[in-house]
């Protein structure tokens, strides 16, 4: 309202500073007014209704000069080089008055983005804390279910037929993903917060490799797929058991869902210089080039049909920098990725 009343005023005002002018010759402080109109179009932040109110005021000053020279029938040199004063300063209030508006746009802006942000940052740790109780909750019972169905398949609650066998492994493996999926969320929730806990201890890396494989066994034969880990050499590193565990777990359960049923996928571990080298290699699909620069981000995987929350990866490159490590994509020699 107050802006609407200083842009209403700055014409009249205006208007009446000029009639003062042209009637009062040879008075610089009368002609300096003019700078009040722009000031309050300043006030308005409509840039353009300043730019306007400056070149009225400019041409104010003119006219006012020529009635003042007519009125006295002559040009005094005094009165022109007041009047030429009195146009450097409309100009200058006008460029400042311009920069001072872009700056309290810019500020206005920069206001309504920090709020928004704020409010976008406090949904956004709303769903986080409600992803990882949720998740935290949910482990809980999956894993229960899934050691009672692998007790019924090995026959702890009587013998059952081979089809109902069949029924249960499908079970066993779809239970399993749930439960990578909740484990999927939590780790993701944790590592956003940066509330992720690394439990450095010295691992060989090989007996875990071969233990993920066999994890992976019953997910691998549901599937179609060959799993097999074709390390040999002992290889002891100081670690996080469970976040290499995730990060190499991530790996083979998305090589597993990205080839076709008889595929394989290899678990290998080298040593290169100091450093081990985890390598997890199918036979599948490959990775469309284009979409490999952002392969490891967040979410990036949903771009490709069948690839699930799109999380896996991105879990697993960032565990691996956590590591003071790298997580990087080669094409598989003849097919498939690395």
């Amino acid at each position: 309202m107050r802006t609407r009343l200083a842009a209403l005023a700055a014409w009249p005002i205006l208007a009446l500073i000029f009639a003062v002018d042209a009637l009062t010759t040879q008075v610089l402080v009368i002609a300096i007014l003019l700078v009040v109109p722009i000031v309050l179009a300043a006030l308005t932040r409509d840039r353009r209704l300043t730019w306007s109110v400056v070149a009225a005021a400019v041409l104010a000053n003119a006219g006012a000069a020529a009635l003042n020279a007519r009125a006295e029938g002559r040009w005094d040199a005094t009165a022109l080089g007041d009047r030429a004063l009195v146009m450097v300063a409309l100009v200058l209030v006008g460029v400042l008055s311009m920069a001072l508006q872009r700056r309290s746009e810019n500020i206005g802006r920069l206001a309504a983005d920090a709020s928004l942000f704020a409010r976008l940052s406090e949904r956004e740790a709303v769903i986080r804390d409600l992803v990882a109780a949720l998740a935290h909750d949910l482990r809980t019972p999956v894993a229960a279910l899934g050691m009672t169905l692998r007790q019924a398949e090995h026959g702890a609650y009587g013998e059952l037929p081979e089809s109902y066998r069949g029924v249960l492994r499908t079970s066993v493996v779809a239970n399993d993903d749930l439960q990578r999926l909740a484990e999927t969320l939590l780790a993701v929730a944790r590592l956003e917060a940066d509330e992720y806990s690394d439990r450095p201890e010295t691992v060989d890396l090989s007996r875990l490799l071969r233990q993920i494989a066999e994890e992976f066994s019953a997910t691998a034969e549901t599937r179609g797929a060959v799993l097999t880990y074709i390390g040999t050499e002992p290889l002891h590193a100081r670690v996080d058991r469970s976040g290499v565990r995730r990060a190499v777990g991530n790996l083979v359960a998305n090589a597993l869902q990205h080839i076709p049923s008889g595929g394989q996928v290899t678990l290998d571990l080298h040593r290169r210089r100091e450093r081990a080298e985890i390598v997890v290699s199918d036979d599948g699909f490959g990775v469309d080039p284009a979409v490999r620069e952002h392969l490891f981000e967040r979410n990036a995987g949903q771009s490709r049909p069948g690839s699930g929350t799109g999380l896996g990866l991105y879990i697993a490159r960032r565990i691996a920098e956590r590591a003071g490590g790298t997580l990087r994509y080669e094409d598989n020699v003849p097919r498939g990725s690395r």
